[in-house]
């Protein structure tokens, strides 16, 4: 709901604060339109973020990074830079499906009709309709992935040496997960 109230606050002709654009959407459109989008929301977290974990370390290992203890923080920030760039290039299509659903006034239509509207827009060929906006997402995921991987591996790697919790003791690692966090 708060994402769908901020859109359609985004998209207003008339500024209005939360209280007040969300009981407008409840009024109009019922309560349920607040959560318009939700299956495009869950279907872009789910390639997004698994994607950008997913590519971390791969990428830092990449970088040259063997040993977390000795990894220079540049190369933690470049690897999370580039798994939130190409996370959110591949996700854009799930993140304009979530915008459009939760832009969308009157009845309620299903993902699949926003898809439709989504491809039949002017670029040729026809997937390319699904990549607007995608340099803002891409720069925005970039900036979130450099800054929020970083500083997660950082401080797991602060508090290894700190307080000697290891990855391999399952309730060292959850303890290290959750610190870090």
């Amino acid at each position: 709901w708060v994402e769908t109230t901020m859109v359609r606050q985004q998209l207003a002709a008339t500024p209005k604060n939360i209280p007040a654009t969300i009981a407008e959407v409840v009024r109009s459109e019922g309560p349920f339109a607040l959560y318009r989008g939700f299956a495009a929301a869950g279907l872009r977290e789910l390639s997004y973020s698994s994607l950008r974990f997913g590519l971390y370390e791969p990428i830092k290992k990449g970088l040259g990074a063997t040993d977390p203890a000795t990894t220079p923080f540049y190369k933690k920030v470049l690897a999370g830079l580039l798994a939130g760039a190409f996370a959110s290039a591949v996700a854009s299509p799930t993140d304009l499906l979530k915008i459009r659903a939760q832009a969308a006034t009157g009845p309620a239509e299903s993902l699949a009709a926003h898809a439709r509207q989504i491809a039949a827009g002017p670029a040729t060929p026809w997937p390319l309709n699904f990549y607007r906006g995608v340099s803002a997402t891409i720069a925005r995921a970039s900036c979130l992935g450099a800054t929020k991987m970083a500083t997660y591996d950082q401080c797991k790697t602060q508090l290894r040496s700190s307080c000697g919790w290891r990855d391999d003791v399952p309730r060292e690692r959850y303890a290290l997960q959750g610190a870090a966090a």
